[in-house]
């Protein structure tokens, strides 16, 4: 046998004293250290960009619809927070309410500006659909506390990829980003002229009609459309109106709305003349009809500790999960990031409409609890931060 093999330099037990509780030494340098100059303002810059959540308040809430209203939100004081973190036009939170006793959270679009976030307003035009939409709209009063987590999302203009004008196509509730975006070139936070045509199936449905009539003329002009108006002075929109729109110039051509709506906008597309620069869709929530029909049984394992628990017609595993009090892991809940990612292990499902893409990982056992509609009982993994 080769004894240099095992020789080792040195005094083996006092080589091994010095690793014997490196990290607990390690943990105490750490938190006894002093940050450099301008440390502490560097960190608390980077926790006001990216912040783990957010406590705020309500402050105000203003009635749009019976079935929709907006709600403004302001640091909450008392929880410790005394700003709120800024974003870019077109980027959402996720909010979380306790809703019969189980945390549910959904993202939802800013309608403010970032110069109303530097004063410590959120703005946020919420309609009466799902879960925790439905418990705002009918239930949320001024005084009620949230946590957020975000901003964040890439629906957001970029001068470097989008031309400088901007064809927006917005249908419903799907023109909160767009409204914030307009108020942010009126602020001169965005330096781009933008052509707004907001579309919705009622004449009198359109959100925010005043305040975006009083944007006119500063970069931005709005247009509006009714597939069956009743007076006729509303045309339907189609690819003619947004070619005439886009015009001449290079122009990016963004859309967000309603899943209806999304398909609608991206059927216009291969019939436009004047091919945009560049293409960005809203990351709107997921949601699928629901199916009549009994409750399944979801068996969950979240690293050492195993769920059973139900869920009903028509939800999804996510909302399952949340009614059941699993904090699953979800910051964009529309199909569209990849973070909930969790590995099958037995059970059928289906995707909402315009998520197919997310079958593709079905023969490889993972799944997408957000957009994914059990058709039996299921059981699977999720995997918590």
């Amino acid at each position: 046998m080769n004894q240099k093999k095992f020789r080792v330099g040195g005094n083996l037990l006092q080589e091994w004293s010095l690793y014997k509780g490196q990290a607990a030494r390690r943990r105490q340098a750490l938190a006894s250290a002093q940050a450099p100059e301008g440390g502490q303002e560097a960190l608390g810059l980077a926790r006001l960009l990216h912040p783990a959540q957010q406590h705020v308040v309500v402050k105000k809430i203003e009635t749009q619809r019976e079935d929709c209203k907006t709600f403004w939100l302001g640091p909450d004081q008392e929880a410790g927070q005394s700003e709120l973190a800024p974003f870019l036009p077109g980027q959402h939170l996720a909010l979380t309410a306790l809703v019969e006793g189980s945390p549910v959270s959904r993202p939802y679009s800013l309608m403010s500006s970032p110069a109303q976030a530097r004063q410590g307003l959120y703005g946020l035009t919420i309609k009466a659909q799902g879960l925790l939409s439905r418990y705002l709209v009918e239930q949320a009063k001024v005084g009620d506390r949230f946590t957020l987590t975000g901003p964040e999302g890439d629906f957001t203009w970029q001068p470097l990829r989008d031309a400088p004008h901007l064809v927006a196509l917005a249908s419903g509730s799907g023109v909160a980003a767009f409204l914030s975006m307009a108020r942010a070139v009126r602020e001169g936070d965005l330096n781009l002229r933008m052509t707004l045509l907001y579309t919705c199936p009622w004449q009198d449905g359109f959100l925010h009609k005043k305040e975006l009539d009083g944007l006119q003329g500063s970069g931005v002009e709005v247009r509006y459309f009714c597939p069956d108006c009743p007076d006729g002075s509303l045309e339907p929109l189609n690819a003619a109106q947004v070619d005439r729109a886009a015009g001449q110039e290079p122009y990016s051509l963004f859309w967000c709305g309603s899943h209806e709506a999304m398909a609608a906008f991206e059927k216009l597309i291969p019939q436009l003349k004047t091919k945009p620069q560049s293409l960005r869709a809203g990351e709107g929530s997921v949601w699928c009809a629901p199916q009549k029909g009994k409750s399944f049984r979801l068996r969950v394992h979240a690293r050492t500790v195993t769920y059973t628990i139900e869920a009903l017609p028509g939800e999804t595993l996510l909302t399952a999960m949340e009614r059941a009090g699993i904090a699953a892991p979800a910051p964009c809940r529309a199909g569209r990031c990849g973070f909930c990612r969790s590995r099958l292990i037995r059970g059928g499902y289906r995707v909402a409409p315009g998520f197919e893409g997310r079958l593709k990982g079905e023969e490889a056992e993972w799944l997408h609890p957000c957009c994914t509609y059990p058709e039996g009982d299921m059981e699977f993994e999720i995997y918590p931060v």
